[in-house]
């Protein structure tokens, strides 16, 4: 597996692709992964706890050993573009990834090969590597790639222009890759009609919530407990939330029985990406530091309702990864999200929470007092049950996925 961000990275990419690996390991499969090195001492100081992944210290080969910069990245970089005909970010990390991956299988004899995006260079390796093992390789894409192309605010659209050397590299991948698979039918559909290579190899596997870790138990504090995990900004701006609590309270005047937590909102910020609490809702709201995964996790089984913010998009292709760490705290789920999107697709057929408009503060208000109203009657688990929601996510379910692939493109085992 080439995942530039694995464990024991913080980011959501890395989790994405640990947990993926956990369930591989889980049901008896052989894994390798080939990543980056964890480079943030400051994060890493304060993941405290780590054991949550600790069955994959030894499959993780980081590399670099470590990072070079000036001349000597210069250099890395000219070598890998030699070396693979190809000039994209990542190039100096592809060229390590490529040659570790060709060590590896001098001792043992690999089935198929995973690249998993974000960053986009994570194909690379895979792309030379698949044609050096005579093995197929499986391109996963997260996100559409190059950047640029993602749909406004987080890119220019599919149209966007890009370099010669980034559409060479689309093409080849989307070409000379046995397959792509992407977490939802949405994205699916965004990145075929970009690459249409891509069509008619093209599966949708889901991000995957592993088993078992539901354990925890509620606080029963008497306090109805919003959570949202994650960094919020001005794509993700928790602005209508605000609006939302604040037409919520007008209307029920419980503001000593309700709270709205922010995970991971309590570092500095560039001045752009800052947002500002309403003295309406001050009181409410507390911002909880950023913390390694065992430890969010642990607080987010504790809370009633959990939040997620999207951005404002016509067409919300994104599955995010949020969503199935939700599903594993078996919390209920409000959903502020587009109205056409694949969260709001999901709880609509699924159930497991509300889905609201995330332009409208009137719905998410809405939304707010039912969940609040269910809650005050003990039967919020109930209404907005989970079980349907999880299946789809479940390893059983997203590695029977990775078998239907694995024989579509002619890997007889199951072995990873």
């Amino acid at each position: 597996m080439f995942a530039p961000y694995f464990p024991p990275r913080p980011d959501a990419e890395a989790i994405v692709n640990g947990k993926l690996a956990l369930a591989f390991l889980g049901h008896g499969w052989e894994v390798e992964a080939i990543s980056l090195p964890n480079e943030n001492r400051a994060v890493a100081s304060k993941q405290k706890d780590n054991s949550f992944w600790n069955p994959l210290r030894g499959i993780i080969h980081a590399v670099p050993s470590r990072y070079v910069k000036g001349i000597p990245l210069i250099l890395d970089k000219i070598g890998g573009t030699l070396l693979t005909g190809h000039l994209v970010p990542g190039i100096a990390w592809a060229r390590y990834a490529l040659s570790e991956s060709l060590n590896l299988s001098g001792g043992k004899p690999f089935n198929v090969i995973l690249s998993r995006s974000w960053p986009i260079g994570a194909h690379l390796p895979a792309l030379i590597a698949s044609r050096k093992m005579g093995i197929p390789w499986i391109a996963n894409w997260n996100d559409p790639d190059p950047p640029v192309r993602n749909p406004v605010p987080y890119g220019e659209g599919p149209s966007a222009p890009i370099s010669y050397w980034l559409s060479n590299y689309m093409r080849s991948v989307a070409t000379s890759a046995s397959c792509h698979t992407f977490p939802s039918t949405r994205m699916m559909d965004y990145m075929t009609g970009m690459y249409p290579e891509m069509k008619g190899k093209a599966f949708v596997i889901p991000h995957v919530a592993l088993s078992g870790a539901n354990t925890q138990t509620r606080n029963g504090n008497g306090r109805f407990v919003l959570c949202h995990a994650g960094y919020l900004g001005t794509r993700r701006d928790p602005s209508n939330l605000f609006q939302a609590l604040s037409i919520f309270l007008s209307k029920t005047k419980v503001d000593a029985t309700i709270k709205l937590v922010l995970m991971g909102n309590d570092y500095d910020l560039q001045e752009k990406f800052r947002f500002s609490i309403p003295s309406g809702v001050s009181d409410i709201v507390e911002l909880y530091p950023w913390s390694d995964y065992t430890r969010s996790t642990d607080f987010m089984k504790k809370a009633d309702v959990l939040i997620i913010i999207e951005a404002a998009l016509q067409d919300g292709i994104y599955l995010p990864s949020k969503l199935t760490d939700y599903v594993e705290c078996g919390r209920p789920i409000l959903a502020i999200s587009p109205k056409n999107g694949v969260i709001s697709d999901l709880v609509k057929k699924y159930g497991g929470g509300i889905a609201a408009d995330c332009t409208s503060p009137e719905e998410i208000a809405f939304a707010l007092f039912k969940m609040y109203e269910s809650w005050g009657k003990g039967g919020l688990e109930k209404e907005y049950d989970l079980s349907a929601l999880s299946t789809i996510f479940s390893e059983e379910a997203v590695l029977s996925e990775y078998l239907r692939v694995f024989k579509a493109i002619g890997v007889s085992s199951g072995r990873g």
